[in-house]
């Protein structure tokens, strides 16, 4: 039962499924990434998949309130002075 009730829970958010992928993002101590590249990478990631991607204020949310879950920090220190996280990498292309 509990696998189940998992199981709906990602099928109605890509961003589990977003997180888990590779090619997009790296989970990894030591790096940082803007919130603008994530989302970026995100809506990248939900075209590449044929998904709808969600708001920004929804994706940031996820990410914080998962920060635990997948070792990543909010700042608003990441790269100067803009918000963005520690411990992830986007990996792909964001300038499109």
């Amino acid at each position: 039962m509990k696998q189940n009730l998992r199981d709906a829970v990602e099928d109605g958010n890509n961003l589990i499924d977003f997180m888990d992928s590779t090619g997009y993002i790296r989970l990894e101590s030591g790096t940082s990434a803007k919130s603008t590249d994530l989302y970026k990478a995100y809506e990248r990631w939900c075209r590449d998949n044929l998904e709808k991607a969600l708001s920004q204020k929804s994706f940031i949310q996820f990410l914080q309130q998962n920060e635990g879950k997948y070792g990543i920090a909010y700042s608003k220190h990441v790269l100067g002075d803009q918000r963005g996280f520690h411990g992830i990498f986007v990996q792909v292309n964001v300038d499109f």
